[in-house]
């Protein structure tokens, strides 16, 4: 598995946990509406009410993602 690394950006109040695999970043970005999953392509990977719910999602693509 990949490092885990929190950045916290003040300005836009944007936080973002990023996943880091062999070729393929995920990340939880936090908005207005809620935590959204997001790849680092930038496709939207799903909105979430609270960070645990955007957790267990991020889980879920890697499991998934490795599943053979």
């Amino acid at each position: 598995m990949g490092n885990n690394i929190l950045y916290w950006n003040v300005n836009n109040l944007s936080l973002a946990l990023l996943e880091s695999n062999r070729c393929n970043k995920l990340m939880i970005k936090r908005t207005k509406e809620g935590y959204k999953v997001v790849s680092e392509k930038g496709r939207n990977m799903g909105l979430y009410k609270t960070l645990k719910d955007a957790k267990t999602r991020l889980r879920q693509i890697e499991y998934f993602k490795h599943k053979k």
